[in-house]
């Protein structure tokens, strides 16, 4: 049997596309070609207009890619301008500030910088994740004393908070193959998280392991508030965040939580997120053991 398309022109003007099937038959000692057309004209259609829409979805997409990037860019110099600036004043490094009130402006100008540009960061790194334009770069590194670093780094706000860390270390370093300052902002990012819906009082545990299929597993277990099943899918999907009265009174703009698994399954990892609300939420990453 033969299979072909052609476009058949009818007496009345009008061209319709075509689906043909030929197929030899032998009857009564004669050999015979019988076909069959079936018109597809419709299907044609509906088959272009399919690829126009993929192509504007794809333009759009990299339209706002596009914008997204050059948007953060634009926005990062002078917000590093603002949160210097505000630094010299807060510090009174050209001299003394007689009214204490100007020093407290200058304090709250330097934070709504700093978290104006941790936004913009976040939506410059989810415009290269959907772009494809993260680069990897693979070594092996211990992942606790990474972490000891990242907590180093967010102990003001841990004290702030009122919480109390513990790391649960294994009995030997574990060496993770993967990219450290990606691992890095994905610890960030996790812990952040943890010190910011946890109320006062509460605990943050870490945990690392060897896992039998040649991965480590690290976990963060905080006390805190906890999610829903609906609000941990409104937390990994971008720009969503759950909705109750807690986490409103915190800035943000939901991109956290789909980083961190973006740049987990980037470097050929796993993420994981367990939660009941008034019971914490611990959430694991897996990243491949070095050899």
């Amino acid at each position: 049997m033969e299979n072909f398309e052609a476009r058949a022109h009818l007496a009345n003007g009008q061209i319709h596309d075509t689906s043909l099937a030929a197929t030899k038959i032998r009857f009564m000692s004669n050999d015979y070609i019988v076909t069959v057309g079936r018109d597809i004209t419709q299907q044609k259609r509906q088959q272009k207009d399919l690829e126009n829409s993929i192509v504007a979805a794809e333009l759009a997409n990299r339209s706002k890619t596009d914008f997204l990037t050059n948007m953060s860019h634009e926005l990062r110099t002078p917000l590093n301008a603002i949160i210097g600036f505000s630094s010299l004043i807060s510090e009174q490094v050209h001299g003394e500030i007689t009214a204490p009130k100007y020093i407290e402006y200058a304090d709250d100008i330097q934070d709504a910088g700093r978290h104006l540009l941790h936004i913009v960061n976040d939506l410059l790194d989810m415009s290269r994740i959907e772009a494809g334009k993260i680069d990897i770069y693979l070594e092996a590194f211990d992942i606790l004393e990474t972490y000891e670093q990242i907590e180093r780094l967010l102990r003001e706000r841990i004290i702030e908070g009122g919480l109390k860390t513990t790391i649960h270390p294994p009995s030997q370093p574990l060496l993770v193959w993967a990219d450290i300052s990606r691992t890095k902002q994905i610890m960030i990012n996790l812990l952040s998280n943890a010190i910011k819906f946890t109320p006062k009082g509460g605990e943050i545990h870490v945990f690392a392991k060897a896992k039998d299929d040649g991965s480590i597993a690290f976990s963060i277990k905080d006390t805190g508030i906890g999610m829903t099943e609906d609000e941990i899918v409104t937390a990994l999907s971008p720009f969503g965040q759950s909705d109750t009265s807690y986490t409103r009174h915190h800035d943000g703009i939901g991109l956290g939580i789909p980083i961190v698994e973006n740049l987990t399954t980037l470097q050929n990892g796993t993420f994981s997120i367990r939660s009941k609300p008034g019971e914490g939420t611990t959430v694991t990453i897996t990243l491949p053991q070095a050899s």
